[in-house]
């Protein structure tokens, strides 16, 4: 029986942007088929066999009375004392900052996390107006739109697009440029980007800091591919943490997506806040993986793998994917965004002339998956043909199902350039 639902569970219900395109690749592949299907749109890490190994015997390893404690017990909202304890003590050691366990917040996993942080800050307040989060990057990952309470809560702004090679090209942001408003509750980018990989720079990080005091908001940076775990980038770069920073960080890459352990590192007044909201909805975090990651952090395990096995990893498959689209695109106007760290390439196809849901069709009737570009332009006002000229591709494919993969979507794309130009997209 159907029940008329809320305002609010209609929107959970609806499937927009990749969800849609999950949900497709679902129906698609359960129908029996001759030709493998090859999916290069999944934002699930690679098994690795050296994080495997690590988590298997720390678990083995483990007291049983910690055991008990972790999976028998209720525990703290904040998180699992000992897991707390180590993760402030890395970080300070790391970084120089001077944080204790009350500047942490664990999360079953940082898609709650940013649940909780989007509708701390935007939304309705107290005194009737109405805040948004601001994006100062476009593109930029679609989970943020899934978790805000409110339409229009996201608001993004457009970068300026600089090639800096044949078929290379990068965003760029200027803080000081960035319009933030009074109705501007909070900051909010990734670093490594998703979908593009990129870093924004030490410099600008800081600027964009600065942006956010003077307007009296907190910056919040998204680190789930970033510093210290699982550390994929491919650029140096410097995690920040001041009393305006709010530094969020993720274990699922680093080998435990079922474990869903997130992390808010904070000015304690905003982990109090968010302390509040996360023990009314869940109590606390699942506890084993935060056990087991406090014993990897405290023997520097986990920092060994992510550093000489992990990062390699990926960064093998970057320079891989690049080398494929040089091999199939050749002659054709594409270009891929520097890849500065996470688990995507990033694809531009200048002057398309089809939009990139029918390419994304027509890949699909050839059996491949990508995620089409025009879903990551969250909040993003007017129309902008670029956006409709990009496309997501997972770096965690099999080497075998990256070539095929690309191979087949080099295919689409040709045939697509062949054809005689639409009319153009404003």
């Amino acid at each position: 029986m159907r029940y008329p639902l809320s305002a609010l569970g209609q929107k959970m219900l609806r499937l927009t942007g990749v969800r849609e395109i999950m949900r497709d690749i679902e129906t698609a592949t359960a129908a029996p088929s001759a030709r493998p299907w090859i999916n290069l749109s999944a934002g699930n890490p690679l098994v690795v066999p050296e994080l495997e190994r690590l988590w298997h015997g720390i678990a083995r390893r483990l007291p049983s009375a910690e055991f008990g404690e972790v999976i028998g017990r209720y525990g703290s909202s904040r998180g699992y004392g000992p897991f707390l304890d180590t993760l402030a003590a890395d970080l300070n050691v790391r970084y120089g900052w001077n944080i204790s366990p009350r500047n942490l917040l664990v999360t079953p996993g940082s898609q709650t996390l940013f649940f909780i942080l989007i509708n701390l800050f935007a939304g309705a307040m107290s005194d009737g107006s109405r805040r948004r989060v601001l994006l100062p990057m476009s593109p930029e990952y679609t989970g943020y739109e899934g978790v805000t309470l409110d339409a229009d809560t996201l608001a993004s702004t457009r970068p300026a697009v600089e090639t800096d090679g044949a078929h290379t090209f990068r965003y760029r942001i200027d803080p000081h440029d960035l319009v933030i408003g009074e109705d501007v509750g909070a900051l909010l980018i990734s670093r490594p980007g998703n979908p593009t990989g990129m870093v924004i720079p030490d410099a600008a990080l800081e600027q964009l800091a600065g942006r956010a005091a003077q307007a009296q908001v907190p910056l919040i940076v998204d680190s789930a591919y970033g510093l210290p775990y699982p550390a994929l980038n491919r650029v140096a770069m410097r995690p920040l943490f001041d009393s305006h920073v709010v530094h969020c960080m993720s274990f699922s890459k680093a080998g435990l997506p079922g474990a869903r352990i997130g992390v808010a590192v904070a000015d304690e007044a905003v982990i109090e806040a968010a302390l509040s909201f996360l023990s009314n909805m869940n109590i606390h975090a699942p506890r084993l993986g935060q056990a087991l990651v406090a014993q990897a952090i405290h023997d520097g395990s986990l920092d060994a793998v992510c550093r000489t096995v992990v990062g390699p990893l990926y960064a093998a498959k970057a320079q891989r994917l690049q080398a494929l689209l040089r091999e199939h695109l050749d002659g054709l106007p594409w270009r891929l965004h520097s890849t500065d760290g996470g688990l995507f390439g990033w694809l531009w196809l200048e002057d398309l002339p089809i939009d990139d849901l029918t390419l994304y069709a027509r890949a699909k009737a050839a059996h491949v998956f990508v995620v089409p570009g025009s879903f990551f332009f969250v909040g993003l006002r007017g129309q902008w043909r670029h956006a409709r000229e990009c496309l997501r591709v997972s770096l965690t494919a099999s080497d075998a199902d990256l070539d095929e993969g690309v191979r087949r979507l080099a295919g689409v794309i040709r045939a697509a350039y062949d054809e005689t130009p639409q009319a153009q997209v404003a």
